[in-house]
């Protein structure tokens, strides 16, 4: 069955032009929905639902975009990245907390918890990275007497 595939035009508002963050949530977005998607600037096509490919668009503030989608949840994918482009990918709790000056420790710590990076503790007292010695450097201190 050949779906037929919906478009729109849109214009890059965020004044820093599609950097890695709102790729990012575009491809997020995109990811969400089964549509095929595609931008296209320019002559370049790129995957919507990959950031580097979306890169390679190299769209700054003012570039003219088409996404097109295409499945049976095209209009509804379409509508909603082309609203978060035109929107300048701003999210709803990030302008209420600049209005406010205060930020939603709820909405903070969701984002925190959904992040894919890990922290990791790399300090380490003098004592516990002796204690870590390899067992070959270990061997030498004691036939040398140390």
């Amino acid at each position: 069955m050949n779906e037929p595939t919906l478009s729109r035009r849109v214009t890059v508002v965020n004044e820093q032009g599609l950097h890695l963050r709102p790729l990012d949530m575009f491809v997020r977005c995109a990811s969400d929905f089964d549509a095929r998607i595609q931008v296209v600037k320019d002559e370049v096509r790129a995957d919507g639902k990959s950031i580097l490919s979306l890169l390679t668009l190299v769209a700054s503030a003012g570039s003219q975009l088409l996404i097109e989608a295409t499945g049976h949840d095209a209009e509804e994918a379409l509508a909603t990245l082309a609203g978060l482009v035109e929107g300048g990918f701003v999210e709803q709790d990030s302008v209420d907390a600049e209005e406010t000056g205060t930020a939603d420790t709820d909405t903070i710590a969701l984002h925190m918890s959904q992040t894919d990076t890990d922290v990791f503790d790399t300090t380490q007292t003098q004592s516990e990275a002796s204690d870590t010695k390899p067992a070959d450097t270990e061997k030498a201190d004691t036939e040398q007497g140390r």
